[in-house]
């Protein structure tokens, strides 16, 4: 009975190790569609004379990341500009 509770303790162990990793690999991937957003953003941005503060704050919402990629659908991607002025016009919101 001994070698039965110490198989369910690995089989435990290797799944929260997984899951970590699975939820860690989401995290990373969303972390790099934002950054890769962002720079895409900033890049269109500046090809229309659009000038901003800093680079634009991109948020990808929902999880799994992974899952809404496979989808092709986004719970909600939130972009934050400060400082952002078009032909001397600034723009507040």
């Amino acid at each position: 009975m001994n070698g039965g509770r110490k198989v369910g303790i690995g089989l435990l162990t290797g799944f929260l190790v997984l899951s970590g990793l699975l939820v860690g690999a989401d995290r990373a991937a969303a972390w790099v569609a934002e950054d890769k957003i962002a720079e895409q953003i900033a890049t269109r941005a500046a090809e229309r004379d659009i000038h901003m503060q800093g680079e634009p704050d991109v948020t990808v919402e929902g999880f799994p990341f992974l899952t809404q990629v496979v989808g092709g659908e986004f719970e909600a991607i939130n972009i934050r500009m400060s400082g952002v002025s078009l032909d001397g016009v600034d723009v507040d919101t």
